[in-house]
């Protein structure tokens, strides 16, 4: 499968897939490189996912390739509340802390009305957001 990154004209980016076999969204960037990589999250649905490259060029065919051969890896979180029981994606960029990297995060889950929407929090570990260390069990809203 291929990926191309857009950047828009006001520096939002998206990865759009080439062919378009799988629904990735909701990608969101840490303000700064982590040991030297660039990170950033996605959701594959239902999960919040991470990946990280030196450059944005390495985003190729082939690193995508093993990226989904490896793709348990690199779920960062995954629904496990009432209140994200359908699913979760992005929100801000991670804020730094001295605790740890701060995610806020939207969950979704399915009601007779529609969709219900709040705002969920993580902290991922500094030097290795592959790690999540707390994840509250309520939500803002």
């Amino acid at each position: 499968m291929s990926y191309k990154l857009l950047i828009s004209q006001k520096g939002f980016c998206t990865i759009k897939p080439i062919i378009p076999l799988l629904w990735d969204k909701n990608v969101v960037f840490f303000p700064r490189r982590i040991n030297d990589k660039l990170y950033f999250l996605h959701r594959i649905k239902p999960d919040i996912q991470i990946a990280s490259v030196s450059n944005l060029s390495d985003l190729t065919k082939e690193y995508w390739e093993n990226y989904l051969i490896h793709f348990e890896e690199n779920v960062v979180l995954s629904p496990k509340y009432k209140y994200d029981v359908s699913y979760i994606g992005g929100g801000y960029p991670p804020i730094e802390t001295p605790h740890g990297w701060l995610l806020i995060y939207h969950t979704v889950h399915d009601s007779l009305a529609g969709y219900v929407y709040c705002a969920g929090a993580a902290l991922l570990d500094l030097d290795n957001p592959h790690r999540t260390w707390h994840t509250p069990r309520s939500t803002f809203g």
